[in-house]
């Protein structure tokens, strides 16, 4: 057994704990470097808790200064783990603080498109309960998930980023328009790591642009058969344009036509409410408001 003089050392442990959580391996290291530098001579020279005669004496004092050893790295090791999963939190919080700082819907998915991560943009948009990748593609318009469906075929195919402009369904259930890219993170083998996406509202934008084709179309048929075909051409004409109208714009619309100035000269008009019950009643206020009725 050792003696009771040579339990003395292991009272300078809480030190070298302390050094190896404060500084870890290099301050476990360090701490049993100054213990050994200490300790072993002052063996040999006969003094401090492991002097005496024999060779139990070194194999006291080699087992002391093993387990010291050992005891500080594996604290170190554990220390710094705890540091660097702290760090990682830490690191993750201000990349969540910037997500929900943004106004872009963002979005982290697995490889195989399954979501597992979105901002708070996306929560209020989507809602909190739209977690799996169905409650998200359901949120796609309908007549936007063909293209959809296609784009992000390619993209995982080929590994690519995806780019999509479609209709999203908003918590008051109307539909606006977003710009939606992917782009993928691969391991050094090219496997797909998982998706970063994005979703940027560009409905004034889109709505802009087809109100100026809508204009221009409109202003370019109109041009046409109102001098030359006379009211029944213009007729036709205007509920084609009414049918641009409503419902992609308008949940009803009136349009009337005349090719003078004069209460007798010949007028066309055309109506359309988006509810087929209501289309009676605006052909009847139609018929009532034209300026040039005979």
């Amino acid at each position: 057994a050792a003696p009771p003089a040579a339990l003395l050392p292991w009272a300078i442990m809480p030190a070298s704990i302390a050094a190896a959580f404060a500084f870890g391996v290099p301050g476990a290291v360090a701490s049993t470097a100054v213990i050994a530098v200490i300790a072993v001579p002052a063996t040999t020279l006969g003094r401090g808790p492991f002097a005496g005669d024999g060779e139990l004496v070194y194999a006291w004092l080699g087992q002391f200064l093993v387990g010291t050893a050992l005891a500080t790295l594996l604290i170190a090791i554990v220390a710094r783990g705890r540091a660097a999963q702290r760090a990682l939190q830490a690191s993750e919080a201000r990349l969540r603080e910037l997500a929900d700082a943004i106004p872009q819907i963002v979005s982290v998915a697995a490889a195989d498109g399954r979501p597992v991560y979105a901002n708070r943009r996306a929560a209020e948009y989507f809602g909190a309960h739209a977690t799996t990748a169905q409650d998200w593609i359901g949120r796609v318009h309908r007549d936007d998930r063909a293209l959809l469906g296609a784009r992000w075929s390619a993209a995982l195919a080929a590994r690519e980023p995806m780019q999509a402009e479609l209709r999203l369904r908003g918590p008051d259930g109307a539909y606006r328009w977003f710009l939606a890219r992917s782009v993928p993170v691969l391991d050094a083998d090219g496997r797909i790591l998982r998706w970063y996406g994005t979703s940027t509202d560009i409905d004034a934008q889109k709505r802009a642009e087809e109100r100026l084709r809508l204009l221009a179309e409109a202003g370019e048929r109109l041009a046409q058969p109102l001098a030359e075909d006379g009211e029944g051409r213009a007729g036709e004409l205007l509920e084609r344009i009414v049918g641009m109208l409503v419902p992609a714009h308008a949940d009803w619309a009136i349009v009337h036509a005349s090719k003078g100035t004069r209460s007798e000269d010949p007028r066309a008009w055309a109506a359309r409410h988006g509810d087929a019950a209501l289309q009676p009643l605006v052909e009847a206020l139609a018929r009532d408001s034209a300026p040039y009725a005979t």
